[in-house]
């Protein structure tokens, strides 16, 4: 069975056999070359399927990219800019972003600068991209180790999503992945939350829940495209995940997207818990749920000051104050809440005795 939502004049096509419209697409935008970003794992697992069903893409270049965030640069930028002037592409050329979070990232932002702008498809491959990086529009790369500094805005030509894809994917990825399912849950839909269990890691089918939390994404995203108000409810997490990410690429380790946001999510429930008062069985609750779906005790000790240096430049922070996204309730999220630094510290000194113990 085949889904069709719409983002704008985006569409995304949702199915086990979804790529059979990417045939039709191909054939009715005829363009003058077809490139595919991927990454290694992309390429194992579903290259073959994608060429196999998409006829319609003739002797189409590929530029590889290595697995991590730190991918996500501008110097990767420039060999890929170079190598699509090699290669004579031009305004009617389309790129094809097959793979995770940070292809779609990337590719979509090289997408839009390359020439003033060529168009792309996203063709998630990881479920962390199917429900979050591949659609909403966000494009950008990092600066240095700072997260999704340069970037912009500028939605795909359509997106594919194809469930088949998701069981290419390792224990490992699908499990760090679930900590966007979890988010949606807890900022947007009580009922989501209650229905999410740690026996959804060896469910055969996903279908339903990654298209629950795409309706979410889109319901938030239209009446929010340029991210200055309600969109920033996704962002809960996020501040502390992000200032993790780049602590440890500065320090040359690697931790999944997914494992640092975990680890934002139970920080910010904390921050939620100290400001808005809930009870501490909801906090306990929340905690528990989340920690059923990660080994935390695999998390490098935390830097704190490094972090909080990291916070001090995240996207939202303004004026100096340091703008979170926090839950009053489940499924109730309030923007913009300025968060001191001695609150920021209690709740990373909170994760590292209630979870690494």
């Amino acid at each position: 069975m085949l889904t069709k939502l719409k983002l704008f004049d985006s569409p995304i096509y949702m199915g086990y056999d979804c790529l059979s419209q990417l045939q039709k697409i191909i054939k009715k935008l005829n363009p003058s070359r077809v490139f595919i970003i991927l990454d290694r794992n992309s390429k194992r697992f579903c290259l073959n399927q994608l060429i196999t069903v998409c006829t319609q893409i003739k002797q189409p270049y590929y530029f590889e990219l290595k697995e991590g965030e730190n991918e996500k640069s501008l110097e990767n930028c420039q060999k890929l800019f170079n190598y699509l002037i090699k290669k004579n592409a031009d305004r009617k050329s389309l790129i094809i972003n097959l793979g995770g979070g940070v292809i779609c990232d990337f590719g979509g932002f090289a997408s839009t600068v390359f020439k003033r702008g060529v168009k792309f498809i996203n063709i998630p491959t990881t479920l962390m991209a199917q429900i979050d990086a591949s659609i909403g529009g966000k494009v950008g790369v990092n600066h240095n180790v700072y997260k999704n500094q340069i970037g912009s805005f500028n939605l795909p030509h359509s997106v594919f999503i194809n469930y088949e894809f998701i069981k290419t994917i390792s224990f490992n990825n699908l499990n760090a992945s679930f900590s966007e399912v979890l988010k949606y849950g807890l900022i947007y839909n009580q009922k989501l939350w209650q229905e999410l269990d740690s026996s959804l890691l060896t469910c055969s089918d996903l279908s339903h829940l990654i298209e629950k939390c795409v309706r979410i994404k889109l319901d938030v995203v239209k009446k929010d495209y340029y991210d200055n108000d309600i969109r920033r409810i996704l962002n809960f997490g996020h501040t502390i995940s992000h200032a993790i990410e780049s602590t440890y690429l500065q320090n040359n380790l690697k931790i999944s997207h997914g494992d640092a946001l975990a680890v934002g999510l139970i920080c910010e429930t904390y921050l939620s818990y100290v400001e808005f008062g809930f009870s501490s069985q909801k906090l306990n609750h929340v905690v528990d749920k989340i920690s059923s779906f990660f080994n935390f005790k695999k998390i490098e000790t935390l830097d704190h000051k490094l972090i909080m240096k990291f916070i001090k430049n995240d996207k939202k922070s303004s004026s100096g104050s340091n703008n979170f996204t926090l839950i009053k309730d489940i499924g109730t999220a309030v923007i913009n809440y300025n968060v001191s630094n001695a609150k920021i510290a209690d709740a990373l000194s909170y994760f590292k005795k209630t979870c690494q113990v």
